[in-house]
This record gives C-alpha cells, structure tokens and sequence, in this order.
C-alpha cells in the first residue's frame, strides 16, 4: 500500500457485495506522473467476459479499475485492456452499470 491505497484481503473481498469481484493486477498500473492503482472486474463467479459483455468489447478486452490519489482525493475511473498484449486500449465512459461497478468498488475500499 502506498498514498493511502489498500489492497482489500480475502476476508474483505468476501464482503464486497453489488455483483462484483476486484483483483489486484499490477501490470496495468499506471507508473507515470500520478500513478494508478488496477484492479480486474469480475463477476460473482470470476468471469472476466461476463463483464466485457456488459460494455459490448470484444472477448480480448477487460475492463479494469483504475484508483489513483490526486489533489488530496482518492479518483476511481474505468479502462480497458488487451487480455494479451497487456496494452490499454480505451478509457470506457461511464453508464449506468459501469457507476454501478465504481460505486461498488469505493465502498468496498471504504471511501
């Protein structure tokens, strides 16, 4: 954990309630200027192409949780990823399910 960001335990990833699952992947993170923190969406029961199926991607990309500390406030956004080249491909606008899955996430880090 660094800049007030927590890596939720088991413990707490089985509290997490809303439909959806987080997994911390450090090869997404962002190391520039303000980096960011990934963590992988899933659904309940672990599917990655449930997820991409919700935002019409194709079955190479996954959306992904973006966190990152800035101006003294924690920000949370949506990207996806090519599963294979590891590569970013779009920032993903949000929806109705895509505020779902972020509302989710910060209640589950506790902000």
């Amino acid at each position: 954990s660094s800049l007030g960001v927590k890596v939720l335990n088991p413990e707490q990833m089985s509290e997490v309630r809303g439909g959806y699952r987080f997994y911390r992947y450090s090869n997404f993170d962002f190391r520039g200027g303000i980096p960011s923190y990934a963590y992988i969406i899933t659904d309940d029961s672990g599917s990655l192409s449930n997820i991409s199926k919700i935002f019409n991607l194709p079955m190479r990309e996954i959306i992904v949780v973006q966190e990152r500390y800035l101006n003294g406030k924690m920000e949370t956004f949506l990207q996806s990823f090519d599963i294979f080249t590891k590569q970013k491909v779009r920032d993903v606008l949000l929806n109705f399910t895509g505020q779902e899955i972020l509302d989710t996430f910060r209640r589950a880090r506790g902000y």
